[in-house]
Parts: C-alpha cells; sequence; structure tokens
C-alpha cells in the first residue's frame, strides 16, 4: 500500500490525498436555513417576553372557572345527584354566566378555566362528596359560592 493512497475503508474524508475522488466535507447551510435555525433557537426565550397572554383581570376569571368546575365536580359524586332540582338550577345558573361571559368577549377564560380543571382532575382527581346526608349540601353550598365569585369576576371584566 502506498503512502500516498487512502486507507481501506476510511473513505474519502480521512484521505491523505486531496486530488480526483477526495472531496472534502462542507458542512454549509443555506442562509435562509440558518436564518430559521436561528429563529427557532430564539422562540423559547422571546415567548416570555411583552406583555402577551391574558390580562389579569383574564387571569382572575379563568380561576374563577376552575373553582366552579371543581367544586360541580365534586357536587356529581354525591350519591342521589343527578336528579336534583337544586343542581340543575345552579347548572342553569352557571349556563347564563357563560351566556354573560360570551357576551362580553369573555367566554376564553371560561373555557380554559374548565378545561385547566380536567386535565388537572385527570392526573390528580378531587375529593368526591362528603360522607352523610350533610355531605351533598356543602357541596352544593361550596358550588353556589364558586357561581357567585364567577358573577363577580364576570361583572369585573373589561376588554
Amino acid at each position: 500500500m502506498s503512502d500516498r493512497s487512502p486507507r481501506r475503508g476510511a473513505g474519502p474524508f480521512l484521505s491523505r490525498e486531496r486530488g480526483r475522488g477526495a472531496r472534502r466535507a462542507e458542512a454549509t447551510l443555506p442562509p435562509f436555513l440558518l436564518v430559521l435555525l436561528l429563529l427557532l433557537l430564539l422562540l423559547p426565550l422571546l415567548a416570555g417576553c411583552g406583555g402577551g397572554g391574558e390580562r389579569p383581570a383574564a387571569n382572575g376569571l379563568r380561576q374563577a372557572a376552575f373553582d366552579v368546575a371543581a367544586a360541580r365536580a365534586v357536587v356529581v359524586t354525591c350519591p342521589g345527584a343527578g336528579g336534583r332540582a337544586d343542581l340543575a338550577a345552579e347548572d342553569r345558573r352557571f349556563d347564563d354566566l357563560r351566556q354573560l361571559a360570551a357576551a362580553k368577549g369573555a367566554s376564553y377564560p371560561i373555557w380554559a378555566g374548565g378545561n385547566d380543571y380536567v386535565a388537572m382532575a385527570r392526573q390528580h382527581p378531587g375529593p368526591g362528596c362528603g360522607a352523610g346526608a350533610g355531605g351533598y349540601d356543602r357541596a352544593l353550598r361550596a358550588y353556589r359560592s364558586a357561581l357567585d365569585a364567577l358573577a363577580g369576576r364576570i361583572a369585573q371584566y373589561r376588554r
């Protein structure tokens, strides 16, 4: 084997010969791909900048909607809750509050709060209805209280 020939199995990149058949490996990217790569790397840093996202009023509304969803989830675990007229009345009230929120342009925080609860409940189910006859009454009072808080947040909401 001569001194100038490539080593067996080494390929053209380890070849000592720089003439015909031996190519240099060039790792150049077109400029638009470099810019795109740079933007993709900087995007997570830029996402936290600025005042984007929800306003504080929307955050409070979202939290109130989360609390309503959590309270309702407890009420429906109570024995016999499915056919109760008082629970149906509170559910109608919640529907009315959702319509009011939509009229004020606040339907997204209401949806997002309920969605947040569903996501959390899948991983960490909350407590069920308390034992005894008073369990349903306590759970219904908590649901009503959460609806009152939601109504207050909707009233305060400004676009």
